[in-house]
C-alpha cells in the first residue's frame, strides 16, 4: 500500500495559478447557489424549507458535475462552454445525485453530534469513509463509470493516502471556514443579533461563492494528482 505525501500549500498555489482564466466562467456555473442563498433568507417559513429541499435535490449535483468537467477539460486544453458542461452533467444526474446522497448519509453522525453528543464515536468512521469515497463525483464525471465502479475507483485511489488527503482537505476547508466565521461574527457584532443574523448568511454565502472556483480547481487537481500517482505505481 503506497503512502503519498500531498503538499496542500503547493496544491493551493497551483489552484490559484490555474483558476484565473476560468474564474468568471466558474462563477457563472455556481451562480444558482448564490442566487438561492440571497433569496432563501428573505422567504417565510415553510416556503423556504420546501424550496431548500427541492433545490438541494436538483441543482447541486448538476452544478458539481458541470464544475468538475469544465475544470478538467480546461486543465487538459480541451475547453467546453458552460452550457455544454451543464448538458454533460445532466446526462449523469442520477449518478451524481447518488454520490452526494451517499456522502450526506456518511456525514449524518457529525450533524447528529450537534444535538446528541453520544454520537461522537461515529464521527471517526464517518470522516474516514468521506475521505475514501470523496472522489466519487470526480470519477462519475471524468471516468464515466457505473455507481459500483466509482465506489471501487475512489476506494482504490485513496488507499494508503488517507492522512495526506485528510490534511489537504482540512487545510483548504479551514481556509474557507475561518473567514466565514469571522465575517459572520463581525456582521453580527456591528449590526446586532437581529439584523446580523439575517445578513450574516448572505455575506458569508457571498464570500463562499467568490472562493468556490478556487476550491473547485483544488479538488480536481487533487484528484488528477492522485490519478497520476496511482498509475505510476
Amino acid at each position: 500500500m503506497n503512502t503519498v505525501s500531498i503538499n496542500p500549500g503547493r496544491l493551493f498555489k497551483d489552484s490559484l495559478g490555474n483558476v484565473s482564466p476560468i474564474y468568471g466562467s466558474l462563477l457563472l456555473l455556481n451562480s444558482p447557489d448564490i442566487i438561492f442563498v440571497l433569496l432563501i433568507n428573505f422567504l417565510p417559513y415553510p416556503i423556504n424549507s420546501i424550496l431548500s429541499i427541492i433545490y438541494y435535490l436538483i441543482l447541486p449535483p448538476l452544478i458539481l458535475g458541470a464544475t468538475i468537467i469544465y475544470i478538467y477539460r480546461y486543465l487538459n486544453q480541451n475547453h467546453i462552454s458552460v452550457a455544454d458542461a451543464f448538458e454533460y452533467a445532466a446526462s449523469k444526474y442520477l449518478r451524481l445525485l447518488f454520490g452526494l446522497i451517499l456522502l450526506v448519509i456518511i456525514l449524518i453522525p457529525a450533524f447528529i453530534l450537534l444535538i446528541i453528543p453520544a454520537f461522537i464515536l461515529l464521527i471517526i468512521p464517518g470522516i474516514y469513509l468521506s475521505i475514501r469515497l470523496g472522489f466519487i463525483s470526480c470519477a462519475i464525471v471524468i471516468e464515466d463509470c457505473s455507481v459500483i465502479e466509482v465506489i471501487k475507483l475512489s476506494w482504490e485511489l485513496t488507499a494508503g493516502r488517507w492522512w495526506s488527503i485528510f490534511w489537504a482537505s482540512l487545510a483548504v476547508s479551514l481556509a474557507l471556514v475561518i473567514p466565514v466565521f469571522l465575517i459572520s461574527f463581525l456582521v453580527i457584532a456591528n449590526l446586532g443579533v437581529e439584523t446580523g443574523s439575517v445578513l450574516s448568511p448572505v455575506v458569508s454565502g457571498t464570500f463562499s461563492y467568490l472562493v468556490s472556483p478556487v476550491l473547485g480547481v483544488y479538488y480536481v487537481l487533487l484528484y488528477t494528482g492522485l490519478q497520476r500517482s496511482n498509475r505510476a505505481h
